[in-house]
This record gives structure tokens, sequence and C-alpha cells, in this order.
């Protein structure tokens, strides 16, 4: 059985390390970082200012990320009802630290980039 993988943003990563992966066919990034070999989420978006919704990210005392209540109102949701923000910030799966930092594999094929 193969399958193709899609990713938004930081999950591009995430998709380009399971690309290598020989059931997956293909690989679809979303308005994802595509990290070439070697680069993580932290080097790929260095040169740019941080994003407002950077400051919201809070890790606990197991290393895992969340996002606070003001960032998902205001920088993460902002288009959402009161309850729907609050179900997001209770509900938020977390991933650890290393999320951000480790080095993307080398990807099995270069990636398609539309328009460019």
């Amino acid at each position: 059985m193969s399958c193709t993988a899609s990713g938004p943003f930081l999950w591009g990563v995430v998709i380009t390390e399971a690309g290598n992966d020989p059931k997956v066919v293909g690989l679809v990034y979303v308005a994802a970082l595509v990290p070439s070999e070697g680069e993580s989420v932290a080097s790929v978006t260095k040169p740019y200012p941080p994003e407002p919704l950077g400051s919201e990210v809070r890790a606990d005392a197991e290393g895992f990320l969340t996002l606070t209540p003001k960032g998902i109102a205001e920088d993460f949701a902002q288009d959402l009802p009161d309850n729907e923000k609050q179900v997001l910030t209770a509900t938020q799966v977390p991933p650890q630290p290393p999320f951000l930092g480790p080095q993307s594999p080398p990807p099995r094929g270069e990636p398609s980039h539309p328009g460019a």
C-alpha cells in the first residue's frame, strides 16, 4: 500500500522525513516550510522577523510546547467564535521542542515549487 503525505506550515519538516519511506509516493506541502537537507525549522525561519504567535508559545515541565490562550485568540484562531477558541486551547496536542530543532534528512526527491 502506498500513500501521499501532506502537511501545512511546520509539518512540512515532518512530511519531508516521512517522504523517505518507500511507501510514500508523493508529498504535498500546503503553505509549509520545505527544508533542504540539513535545515531545521529554526534555520529556515532565522532570517525573518519573529511572528507574533512565537511569543505565545510555552514549554511545560516535560518540554512540550503549547500556545497561550492569548496566542490562540489573537494569532492562531482569531476568526473563530470564543467557544471554539476555548476548545482549541483545551485540546491542543503539543509537540516537543526538538520538533523545532532537528535537521531535516535528505529528501527522496526535490519538492516542486509552483510559481517559482
